[in-house]
């Protein structure tokens, strides 16, 4: 084979590893403090998970069907859905202790991650609550699971507690 065809398809080979780890490092909107993504959201809802239903036929892109439970921030809609993966593929269902590790409150923290092409898919449990930030760009803290909805301190989830002083919503007891 000549030079120059050869360094043609090395090029083309190198360009197309590249394309498949495309993301080398968190874009920093996913993980900015969350008092930043508390103020560049415009719509936050703590909602219940009523449906899924799988796009396509690969078995992976689910849409996901909410009901609000009550609106945090801006005008949530009564119903919505979002467009994630399965669970079986997608982010863990941990709440890290209710939200009361150390680990959920580093920026970084937060249960979604990005794919290989840098973008948040989040994935949900039908039947479960979760504190959800509508707006794009997605965080790694905008679908947490929240579990105990109600109780005083050390019993209440601490990161819906949280949202809920920094926001003026009244707790619901």
């Amino acid at each position: 084979m000549k030079p120059l065809p050869l360094l043609v398809s090395a090029l083309a080979c190198l360009a197309a590893v590249t394309t498949a780890w495309a993301c080398f490092a968190t874009p920093e909107e996913q993980i900015v403090p969350a008092k930043m993504l508390l103020d560049r959201s415009r719509t936050i809802v703590l909602a219940k998970v009523e449906k899924a239903e799988i796009l396509g036929r690969d078995s992976i892109s689910v849409r996901y069907h909410f009901r609000e439970i009550r609106s945090l921030k801006g005008d949530a809609p009564e119903t919505f859905t979002i467009d994630g993966v399965s669970s079986a593929y997608g982010d863990s269902l941990d709440d890290f202790e209710h939200h009361y590790s150390e680990d959920f409150w580093a920026d970084a923290g937060g249960r979604s991650w990005h794919d290989t092409d840098c973008v948040i898919y989040p994935s949900f449990a039908v039947g479960g609550t979760f504190l959800v930030f509508l707006d794009k760009p997605y965080h790694r803290k905008s679908f947490e699971i929240i579990i105990r909805t109600h109780g005083g301190e050390g019993v209440r989830d601490k990161w819906l507690t949280w949202v809920e002083e920094k926001t003026g919503a009244a707790p619901q007891n």
